[in-house]
């Protein structure tokens, strides 16, 4: 079962809606993501096979972007709690642009000063002892002064999500700086180039409709989401995802396990990640 909860209002500006929920036990597949996420592990292990590594998440870790999804396993009794951080908000918690870690995770503790240490290290160790709803007004409150903390910082670069379809020379026009400088500049807040950032954003959106929108043909589907044609649009579903199109509405029909980021996610994308993509 999902949970979802509102920031508080002192946070709403910086993070989208979270989500407290159970994962189930196994392998499954984390879709890729446009936004850096705050995971909080708390009870279980979730364990990432990546790059022929495997590494298990602290219970305390930033996820940023990724362009290519993910292996994962969870462990029995495995309860989550997820926070999505607006665009252009990550440096409001720890000074930092999201690019700095995009497709890669690190522990809270390893992007602040030491003074911001301290309050992180105290939830890491309590989080074990605490109930669910007390361990969630724990994390409000450490944000809550993370966020004071940084509260000067901007990132890098915003581009509000209705100007993505402008030309590039347009773009630059608006943020007063040459191509070249507007695509560092963009690489440095986002992690990947505007061109791919692009083609993520188009996908991320067509995701819901994937699943929301069952009768709809997939033909029909890749062109309304702007796609040339169906073959394109099942490439750029298995690249982002890991599944086929077709694969993800079976196995959501199913409740399959290895999909259930899916099942949690996808179908209140809106709720959790605002109108500008998964």
């Amino acid at each position: 079962m999902n949970t979802f909860i509102p920031p508080p209002p002192q946070l709403s500006a910086i993070l989208h809606t979270a989500m407290y929920t159970a994962v189930p036990h196994g392998f499954y597949h984390i879709p890729a993501s446009l936004y850096p996420t705050l995971l909080v592990t708390l009870s279980g292990k979730i364990v990432l096979h990546h790059g022929g590594e495997t590494l298990t998440f602290p219970n305390l870790v930033i996820c940023g972007g990724t362009r290519q999804p993910r292996l994962a396993w969870a462990d029995q009794h495995t309860h989550i709690f997820n926070i999505a951080i607006r665009h252009g908000q990550m440096p409001r918690l720890f000074g930092e642009a999201a690019g700095l870690l995009m497709d890669t995770f690190a522990p809270w503790q390893s992007l602040l000063t030491p003074n911001l240490q301290a309050p992180v290290c105290r939830l890491a160790e309590r989080l074990p002892v605490l109930t669910p709803s007390q361990a969630i007004a724990d994390i409000w409150q450490t944000l809550a002064i993370l966020t004071s903390a940084h509260a000067a910082y901007t990132d890098t670069l915003f581009i509000p999500p209705q100007w993505l379809h402008l030309h590039s020379a347009e773009l630059s026009t608006a943020f007063a700086c040459s191509a070249r400088q507007l695509e560092r500049r963009f690489q440095a807040a986002y992690g990947q180039s505007l061109r791919a950032y692009r083609r993520q954003i188009r996908c991320s959106r067509a995701i819901p409709l994937l699943l929301n929108c069952a009768h709809i043909p997939l033909v029909t589907l890749a062109t309304e989401c702007g796609y040339y044609d169906q073959a394109h649009f099942q490439r750029d579903i298995l690249h982002f995802t890991g599944h086929t199109p077709t694969h993800i509405r079976q196995a959501v029909l199913s409740q399959s396990d290895d999909v259930w980021a899916f099942n949690a996610t996808a179908k209140a994308s809106t709720t959790l990640f605002g109108s500008e993509g998964f």
